[in-house]
């Protein structure tokens, strides 16, 4: 998966389960670059971010959920049990592979920073139309 999708899929779903169309904050967008770099893998984000969401919908509290930070506890919650069930999986030489992988991908991550900015703002423009 591309640097554009992991950021795109986050944003998407976050934005879909909270229910407004509003963008996601600097810091949110940073939070999803630390993920991003940490390498968590996007369906343990997804995942966690519909679970906070439905623990949210169920609370008698009513709170809504306004950025990623709030999901942030659940993310490294599932990430950590994910990562505990990894080991000895493969015996590490499909896990190295991938970290192989990842950086021979880097400079192609980099390159699709500007996709992401133009993307960003055709959204904000066309969400305050």
């Amino acid at each position: 998966m591309n640097y554009f999708n992991y950021f795109s899929e986050i944003e998407e779903l976050f934005i879909r389960r909270r229910g407004r169309n509003l963008l996601l904050s600097p810091l949110d967008w940073a939070l999803i670059e630390t993920w991003q770099e940490r390498e968590i893998p996007l369906h343990i984000i997804l995942r966690s971010i519909e679970k906070v969401f439905d623990g949210a919908e169920k609370s008698a509290q009513k709170r809504t959920v306004k950025s990623l930070l709030y999901c942030k506890e659940e993310i490294e919650a599932q990430y950590a049990e994910w990562l505990e069930r990894q080991v000895g999986k493969t015996g590490g030489s499909e896990v190295r592979s991938q970290k192989s992988e990842v950086r021979s991908q880097k400079s192609e991550v980099r390159s699709q920073k500007p996709e992401i900015l133009k993307y960003r703002s055709r959204v904000y423009f066309l969400m305050t139309r």
